[in-house]
């Protein structure tokens, strides 16, 4: 009797419910986190094109000082140079485009993330 209690304790110990199987399954399959990054990479490619219709602005300066005894004197000898362009797409039909294309590939692959799990959740109760 002693001998059967010593074998049980530690299967009933170390045995875990199936939500917890579940549970582990879909934090710990490779396939599940290739497919969820895979869905955070377009979620990004995104926010990248929409970025690109943000505007953009720039600002340059220069300063140049001339040597008395290397111009006539005829020139100014300081010179400062500054710009500021700030730039604003109005309309791009390639980004419109490439956005509804992202947004239908995003939508692919939360299908196919969502598939993913679905399969790793019936495999997993199947095993269990």
């Amino acid at each position: 009797m002693r001998l059967l209690a010593l074998t049980l304790v530690p299967l009933l110990c170390f045995s875990i419910t199936l939500k917890e199987a579940l549970k582990r399954s879909l934090k710990e399959n490779t396939l599940v986190k290739v497919n969820y990054y895979e869905l955070k990479k377009v979620e990004q490619k995104i926010r990248e094109t929409r970025a690109s219709l943000l505007p953009s602005l720039s600002f340059e300066a220069s300063y140049i000082y001339w040597d008395k005894n290397l111009i006539s004197q005829f020139q100014v000898q300081k010179q400062w140079r500054w710009s500021l362009t700030l730039t604003q797409t109005l309309f791009s039909k390639s980004v419109l485009d490439a956005l509804r294309v992202a947004h239908k590939t995003l939508n692919l692959q939360k299908l196919i993330f969502e598939e993913v799990r679905d399969t790793v959740s019936v495999q997993t109760a199947k095993f269990f």
